[in-house]
């Protein structure tokens, strides 16, 4: 078996990881958007901080915050109070809502998408977003990339770390799971890509650390939005 290609500047990855990308590149690159392409952390906890505050007296603990930032928006509020999550969601919503268009993709983004659209796979979105603020976030990402499937939380009943909306987003592109990669920032989205069998991309720059990442069980974890780049090119399909 020949040996896999050294892994670019910036790449925490395996040499049967980096061997797949080489000899069978991705078909589809299924991408998370809040903590990946968006720069929404620190916005999505200051929202909650503030829900919290008015339905609940106090702030809840950005810790507390961190551990459930890949749930949906009840998920998220049913975990911090369960007897009220409709008041908790609903006061989310009224904080959030203003605030949303001020969302920018992470510096780097925009080139690793084009990276990726040029090796001429099919991209897709697969997150935990309500449809009523996808349409604002997705404007924040550069309109000569398509996306061919997007998956929100109202598409499925299950959601991540189980691979229900990965295995959507599949089915809604015609792709295979081995002809897939997964690129998120939470350790609930490597272990939805395992699960769904897709290639399990972590990216260090969101809400869990690259070596939390490793430690679920990603099959690379990239450092920067360039080194995502730098993987798509090593991984162009073939003309």
């Amino acid at each position: 078996m020949p040996a896999a290609p050294p892994p670019p500047a910036g790449v925490r990855t395996t040499p049967s990881a980096l061997r797949r990308l080489a000899t069978r590149p991705p078909a589809a690159w299924l991408l998370d958007l809040d903590g990946t392409l968006l720069d929404t952390i620190p916005l999505i906890v200051e929202t909650w901080r503030r829900a919290t505050a008015d339905v609940l007296g106090t702030p809840a603990a950005p810790e507390r915050l961190h551990a459930n930032l890949a749930l949906p928006l009840y998920e998220h509020a049913a975990a911090l109070a369960p007897g009220r999550t409709g008041e908790l969601a609903d006061a989310y919503w009224r904080h959030y809502a203003p605030r949303a268009a001020s969302a920018r993709a992470f510096a780097g983004v925009e080139g690793a998408l084009r990276a990726l659209a040029r090796t001429g796979a099919a991209l897709a979105v697969v997150t935990s977003k309500r449809r009523r603020t996808l349409a604002t976030a997705l404007a924040s990402l550069p309109s000569d990339v398509a996306f061919a499937a997007v998956v929100a939380a109202e598409d499925t009943e299950r959601h991540k770390p189980h691979p229900d909306p990965l295995l959507l987003a599949l089915e809604r592109l015609g792709a295979d799971a081995g002809d897939a990669a997964y690129v998120g920032d939470s350790t609930l989205d490597v272990r939805a890509a395992r699960a769904a069998g897709v290639l399990a991309v972590g990216v260090a720059w969101g809400a869990d650390g690259p070596d939390a990442l490793a430690a679920a069980g990603a099959d690379v974890v990239v450092e920067s939005p360039a080194a995502l780049a730098g993987i798509a090119a090593g991984a162009a399909l073939p003309a």
